[in-house]
């Protein structure tokens, strides 16, 4: 048995939170919509983003922490 579809309504909540705050990626999206009562897998997140050409969060090949 498969798992039902992502909801549209969920899939432009996850883009426009994305667009909106652009130092969130697919770890912290889903946090966020959990407070909102959406439950939703990293993974999913990662999917819908990848699928509309969202890049993952900018920044994360800058300075280490050692540097």
């Amino acid at each position: 048995m498969r798992r039902p579809p992502t909801a549209a309504a969920v899939k432009a909540l996850v883009l426009r939170m994305a667009g909106e705050n652009l130092g969130w990626g697919h770890r912290r999206i889903p946090g966020e919509l959990t407070c909102l009562g959406h439950q939703i897998a990293a993974s999913t997140v990662w999917d819908i983003l990848n699928q509309a050409g969202i890049d993952p969060v900018p920044g994360r090949s800058g300075p280490t922490w050692r540097r």
